[in-house]
């Protein structure tokens, strides 16, 4: 079965109709399949609210959706409501954002709440009896609607699409049993991907309290109990800066490697696999970075993405950080856990002190010399270790169930791409 599936797709990839297909305008499909416009099988904003009501609404806009579920509704009344606020929402629409529609905020709405209202920025997709409505949404995620979307959208700072693109997308519709089927089959594998990032969220909520208890002492560790030491930062280590007097041409080429802002702004560690190459002349002088020193972020638009930092575990040469961070480096390393320093940086504890020292308005900046003025508890050497194992341990806990997560985000990925195409029936 699967080499006649893998024969199936070389065919189609080379432009070959195999056994039991068709060639359409849009694509090789199975003979008994039919290419819908979207407006056949649904409904497109059947119901707009009233000019004039005197009751409160439930609003959704484009950022109250994330992960194919809305977040948040924003509640107004007839005078405050915002002028987009106009297409009624019911139990089961498909809200598909025609506003930015390539980052996919789109959503199927259920346990809706009364007098919900949607922004213009989306088409209401209702359920009109020609389609399985669950197949129309796991359609429209598809690569096939993407590509149709990259094609119609316009605009660079605001890319959009229009109702028209919207009711003229092409839809691969399989006979209404096989939609039930394909929509059951996808369905359960979002059901699956959603229950282990819930898996998730609980792991790191489980972190933050540790973070939060063992960082501050607020809970001790048994045999422990030791006083923690008030330190200033700078009597533990000192800062140096990232690459000066560099070019756009110095990046992308040469022998050397730098670390990239969004390497630290990602990660606990630094990944050695995501580092960037530059040219480092000979006769430049330029900081290096070695094995336990720990990356801060020093600008951003906004002061709470401002000192975030990341640590460097490996044993290279010719390392360099980019020019938006600094480094810190610890004097002896062997009266500091550098993991256990790296949590504490990195807690909220920490952080909030971080946030009341960037400055600016419209980007904000980390002064190096006011953060070494910091002062942080330190817990005698062998808590430390102690502590930052358990938060090790809590991290390679997440970082597995993510790598499963991942695993499974690829099998609905593949999932789609053969049933949605026909190229596997149910």
């Amino acid at each position: 079965m699967k080499e006649e599936i893998k024969q199936r797709i070389k065919l189609i990839k080379n432009g070959q109709v195999p056994q039991g297909y068709k060639k359409t305008k849009v694509g090789i499909v199975p003979e008994d399949w039919e290419v819908e416009k979207l407006d056949n099988l649904v409904n497109i904003n059947p119901e707009n609210i009233p000019t004039k009501y005197d009751y409160l609404i439930n609003y959704i806009d484009i950022e109250s959706v994330q992960n194919k579920r809305i977040v948040n509704y924003k509640i107004f009344n007839c005078n405050d409501a915002p002028s987009r606020a106009k297409r009624l929402v019911k139990e089961n629409d498909i809200l598909l954002s025609t506003v930015r529609p390539n980052l996919q905020a789109f959503c199927k709405v259920i346990n809706i709440l009364e007098n919900t209202v949607c922004s213009t920025g989306f088409c209401v997709l209702r359920n009109n009896g020609n389609s399985n409505i669950e197949y129309i949404f796991q359609y429209i995620f598809s690569q096939k609607i993407s590509e149709q979307i990259d094609d119609l959208i316009v605009g660079s700072n605001y890319p959009a699409i229009n109702n028209n693109d919207v009711a003229n997308l092409n839809i691969f519709l399989p006979p209404l049993k096989e939609q039930q089927k394909i929509a059951d089959i996808l369905t359960t594998q979002d059901t699956i991907i959603e229950l282990k990032q819930k898996i998730i969220e609980e792991k790191e909520k489980q972190k933050k309290y540790l973070m939060q208890n063992l960082l501050t002492g607020k809970i001790r560790l048994k045999g422990f109990k030791d006083k923690w030491e008030k330190v200033t930062i700078s009597k533990i280590g000192e800062t140096f800066n990232g690459l000066t007097n560099k070019t756009k041409s110095d990046f992308g080429n040469g022998d050397d490697y730098y670390i990239t802002y969004k390497n630290i702004f990602d990660n606990y560690i630094i990944d050695k696999n995501k580092l960037e190459k530059v040219i480092i002349l000979k006769s430049e002088k330029q900081n290096k970075v070695c094995y336990g020193d720990i990356l801060f972020t020093t600008s951003s638009e906004i002061p709470n993405e401002v000192g975030i930092c990341s640590i460097f575990l490996e044993e290279l040469k010719n390392i360099y950080l980019n020019s938006f961070c600094f480094g810190f480096r610890v004097k002896n390393k062997k009266d500091i856990n550098l993991l256990f320093l790296l949590y504490y940086f990195r807690s909220n504890i920490f952080r909030r002190k971080v946030i009341t020292l960037a400055q600016g308005s419209t980007r904000f900046n980390l002064s190096k010399s006011e953060l070494i003025k910091i002062k942080i508890s330190l817990p005698p050497l062998q808590e430390q270790n102690a502590i930052a194992q358990i938060l090790s341990k809590a991290d390679e806990e997440i970082e597995l169930l993510q790598k499963d997560l991942e695993q499974e985000k690829q099998k609905k990925k593949s999932l789609m791409q053969l049933l949605l195409t026909g190229i596997v029936r149910v």
